[in-house]
């Protein structure tokens, strides 16, 4: 969903955040330009954190900013590049993998409420465990789902495994919803709730799984059918298509640009 800020940050790879402010109209204003290169950005708060690095092997720094775009903290890595950051404001965490490092892993950033970066850990499953993107948390924070469709407690450690793998996911309450591939060419949505994430149901869409996001409505999944965006809205309560919309419905254009932001730190870059 949307925060109570009501923004919308953008990075560029030059390093320049912006943001549009959409209770305000949707003007693009400055915010803030990183010294080099934005790798990955996510909000914070009412602020934002943001990875930069001049390629996937120098030396990198992140970046914490409040609201205000002043600097909260600064913090150098070399080894912390991943393609998504993920934040969870319940345990005040960002997630993320190490996705140029081998073997990979899944480690959190622990953000103070001042915005300074405080400890960092490491899953105990150096190689032991594949890991791959997304990475979904859940709305209390105990439970955190990865591509794979391995689940992970607010520990780190491995507590369950789904049916399969996802290309996206979206926590509704105790439900993960899902969306992967088939083999026919079409898209498995499947939904999993209660302490051990059992299965509940699944249904086929139509088109290549892109992603899926909340709406007040339902759950709209996003598939490519034929080169063409759709989107398809189901019902939470009965796992039901209930109608699709062409990719001219702006507004679920915009709240699926909202999603994809947090979901891939690419899609907050242009």
């Amino acid at each position: 969903g949307i925060p109570s800020h009501g923004r919308l940050y953008v990075g560029y790879s030059s390093g320049v955040i912006t943001y549009i402010d959409i209770y305000q109209g949707f003007e693009e204003k400055e915010f803030v330009t990183t010294p080099h290169n934005l790798t990955g950005l996510t909000g914070v708060d009412s602020g934002v954190f943001a990875m930069n690095g001049n390629d996937l092997y120098s030396s990198r720094a992140l970046y914490t900013y409040d609201g205000t775009g002043n600097l909260a903290d600064r913090w150098n890595f070399q080894t912390d590049w991943s393609a998504e950051y993920v934040w969870d404001p319940v345990y005040r965490r960002i997630y993320h993998l190490r996705d140029h490092w081998s073997p990979n892993d899944i480690r959190y950033m622990e953000i103070h409420p001042d915005l300074r970066v405080g400890d960092v850990v490491d899953s105990p499953y150096h190689g032991q465990i594949e890991f791959h993107h997304p990475v979904r948390v859940s709305p209390s924070g105990k439970l955190i789902a990865i591509g794979t469709g391995r689940v992970f407690n607010e520990s780190l450690q491995s507590v369950d495994n789904l049916a399969t793998g996802y290309v996206d996911a979206v926590w509704v309450g105790r439900f993960l919803y899902t969306v992967a591939s088939t083999i026919a060419g079409s898209s498995r949505v499947g939904w999993a709730s209660g302490a051990g994430l059992d299965s509940v149901g699944y249904v086929s869409v139509d088109g290549e799984p892109l992603a899926i996001l909340h709406v007040p409505q339902g759950v709209v999944v996003v598939t490519d059918v034929a080169g063409i965006p759709q989107f398809t809205l189901l019902d939470t309560r009965l796992g039901l298509p209930v109608g699709h919309e062409e990719l001219a419905g702006i507004l679920i254009v915009f709240l699926g640009i909202w999603r994809l932001r947090s979901m891939r730190s690419i899609s907050a870059f242009r």
